[in-house]
């Protein structure tokens, strides 16, 4: 999804990981995706504004009813307040 790769580049590493390897690993990945259990760590995350934090928290939503269309995704604050006009 596009709030992954997001995540991935503002902070270079995924939103869902696991401290297992293997088959083990993959299972508490997925069981993570499916809760959308995600932190910002303060050592990763310091750089990024709230407005970029929320932007990527928007996106990873894990009910697609209630996540941003592409359309509401680029009419988010934080994407203007980075893009020229």
């Amino acid at each position: 999804s596009l709030g992954v790769i997001f995540y991935i580049l503002f902070c270079g590493s995924p939103p869902f990981y696991s401290q297992y390897e293997g088959k083990r690993g993959d299972e508490d990945i997925f069981k993570k995706i499916r809760k959308a259990k995600y932190t910002f760590e303060d050592s990763e995350w310091k750089h990024v504004s709230p407005h970029a934090r929320k932007f990527v928290s928007d996106l990873l939503v894990l009910d697609v009813k209630k996540r941003p269309s592409s359309f509401e995704a680029l009419e988010h604050p934080w994407w203007w307040s980075t893009c020229p006009r």
